[in-house]
């Protein structure tokens, strides 16, 4: 993706900025940036710190306490004997909750029954023969805000399907949350097994930020949407 955005902006630069009036600017050419490819490594690095420290804010904002799972999660790397399993479970509890926490269970299989009924691999059976949802489903849910699926292509029974991004978001969540699974019981390479989850880490708070920012969109556009509905006799 770094490198996209470098190849985007030389292409940029030499189509589009060269065609500019750059003499009605107060820019100089000391304030032009050329990007190498040598920098694609510190660049991504760059990036992922600010997705961090705006992950950990937007998860305060959600749900406050959580954010020392993740500060715990780091914390349990860096100072415990037995940090990785440690910091998996803090992480797992990090998602966990913060879907939980967001929508009870009943909610999201109303939400499910409303937008994504013909899709199976979204409700399990329980021991007690009640209606589960799957934790793709919780994660479709919430970074769907709880709203309405849109969907330009219908499935084969012509209801909605989850958009390309949505369900990229919901599969990474569910898959990060896989493997740190594995990771909390795991007993083989100390030093592999952190460096596995030195990148999940930035992962799951990457994927949370985007997945809690476009629910808190789908949040907004639903209040919007019903404050302009007009008012029936």
């Amino acid at each position: 993706m770094v490198k996209l955005i470098v190849e985007l902006d030389v292409l940029l630069g030499d189509k589009l900025l060269a065609t500019l009036p750059m003499e009605l600017t107060s820019a100089t050419e000391e304030d032009l940036l050329a990007w190498r490819s040598e920098d694609f490594a510190l660049l991504a690095e760059q990036f992922r710190e600010l997705a961090s420290r705006a992950s950990l804010l937007r998860i305060e904002r959600a749900n406050s306490p959580l954010v020392r799972k993740v500060k715990g999660a780091r914390d349990a790397l860096e100072y415990s004997a037995d940090g990785v399993s440690q910091a998996a479970n803090s992480l797992i509890e990090l998602i966990d909750r913060l879907m939980r926490e967001r929508f009870e269970r009943e909610t999201v299989i109303e939400w499910i029954d409303a937008n994504l009924p013909h899709d199976a691999t979204l409700v399990y059976m329980d021991d007690k023969n009640q209606r589960r949802p799957t934790k793709r489903a919780e994660a479709l849910c919430l970074v769907y805000g709880g709203g309405a699926v849109a969907s330009l292509a219908p499935d084969v029974d012509g209801g909605a399907t989850p958009s390309f991004i949505h369900d990229l978001l919901a599969r990474a969540i569910v898959a990060a949350r896989g493997d740190l699974q594995k990771l909390k019981h795991a007993d083989g390479d100390l030093r592999d097994d952190r460096e596995k989850l030195l990148v999940l880490l930035p992962a799951v708070e990457g994927a949370l930020l985007l997945g809690l920012q476009l629910g808190l969109i789908a949040d907004y556009t639903d209040t919007a949407n019903e404050q302009a509905l007009p008012e029936t006799a």
